[in-house]
């Protein structure tokens, strides 16, 4: 013990001997650090966290692989519905697209939304619950009502509509 602390008495005398070192020295530890903080909150956000959904650990992607391009999501809906119809190893299957439209607000100037294009079994097959309003049934998805309806993100609502319940119906 009496030697660490010999060491750390050199040591110290050393960094006040040379401040322009020693700084460099803590600005390179705070950044490696700070970057080590970054890379584990990206990785437990992405990869460790589990998904917001019932049964996370039950979910599987299908994906077909192209030896020139990798894997690739890309089903038609005929697949979709074969693989639905025909599956006896899930409980369920769904479908979704990732696309991005135009959305107008009420001044009339429109600007581009990312969105999903999914199926009317998508929501219930997740298990999750809509804050207000409801969910997508399959018949929403088949064009058998007189409108068009869209499932907000939460985020979504706040940023466009403030949270207005008004606008959920």
């Amino acid at each position: 013990m009496e030697h660490f602390l010999q060491d750390l008495r050199y040591s110290w005398r050393l960094a006040r001997s040379s401040r322009g070192s020693s700084a460099f020295i803590v600005l390179l530890l705070a950044l490696g650090v700070g970057l080590n903080v970054a890379v584990f909150d990206l990785t437990n956000a992405v990869l460790l966290r589990p998904l917001p959904v019932r049964d996370p650990d039950r979910l599987v992607r299908l994906v077909t692989v192209d030896p020139k391009l990798g894997p690739r999501s890309i089903f038609t809906h005929r697949t979709y519905e074969v693989l639905k119809e025909k599956s006896t190893s899930f409980t369920d299957v769904i479908a979704y697209s990732l696309m991005s439209t135009a959305a107008r607000d009420d001044s009339g100037a429109s600007s581009r939304v990312w969105c999903e294009v999914v199926t009317g079994n998508y929501f219930t097959a997740l298990g999750v619950r809509p804050l207000y309003g409801r969910l997508l049934t399959d018949a929403d998805v088949t064009g058998k009502t007189d409108f068009f309806p869209v499932v907000l993100s939460y985020q979504y609502w706040q940023r466009r509509f403030h949270g207005d319940v008004g606008v959920v119906g």
